[in-house]
């Protein structure tokens, strides 16, 4: 269990890294997918209850190392960022199938519905108390909270259904053998699709952060 937390944290740690360096690059902050969400959902599916310390410490070392926030105020964020998904991977847990995640609507509706509560979770967590120490007005409370909720809803929309699906699988490699011109066709239209985004913008669209977004 020790290892495991200390992979989550990690890997919360890690993927903050890499929104914060590539959203900053364009101005694009607060981030508009916040993909250490979708890491601790996972988690909080994957592993359980128990998955809580290793995604405390690595919301706690992302909100006072690579934020500089101060020590109460990044622990109160961080158990905000805790108590989001351990609440949503209730909601959720026993409606989807571990070994066939997904095959069903209605697993996919109750993920949603997950989601979303995570993110509104950790964002009147996190939006109030960043509200209460700061001079704005509370008019721009709601906004903050619409913008957090939207950012954390989608690294989990974005993150954990893929590592569930892959948690599914005896072998990585077992969907591409049963069906491989699928996979094939899939790849192939995906690789065009984004080097077209990231490499084939000219002129204004090229300094433009929607494209490679």
């Amino acid at each position: 269990m020790l290892a495991q937390n200390a992979l989550i944290a990690g890997a919360y740690w890690g993927s903050a890294a890499l929104v914060q360096w590539y959203f900053a690059r364009y101005q694009m902050w607060p981030a508009p997918i916040w993909l250490p969400a979708g890491v601790s959902l996972f988690a909080a599916l994957a592993i359980g209850r128990w998955s809580w310390p290793g995604i405390f410490l690595g919301a706690l070392l992302t909100d006072t190392i690579s934020f500089g926030e101060p020590v109460a105020r990044a622990a109160v964020l961080s158990l905000g960022n805790t108590i989001a998904p351990m609440v949503a991977a209730e909601l959720v847990r026993d409606r989807i199938r571990r070994d066939a995640p997904f095959a069903r609507v209605i697993e996919a509706l109750f993920f949603g519905l997950g989601a979303f509560l995570d993110g509104m979770i950790a964002a009147v967590v996190g939006a109030t108390t960043i509200w209460a120490q700061t001079s704005a007005p509370l008019r721009a409370l709601p906004g903050r909270w619409f913008e957090w909720t939207l950012s954390d809803a989608g690294g989990c929309v974005l993150l954990a259904p893929l590592f569930l699906l892959v948690q599914s699988q005896r072998s990585f490699l077992q969907p591409i053998r049963r069906q491989p011109r699928e996979f094939i066709i899939s790849a192939a239209l995906s690789i065009l699709a984004s080097a077209y985004l990231l490499y084939g913008s000219t002129g204004i669209l090229a300094a433009d952060a929607g494209p490679a977004f």
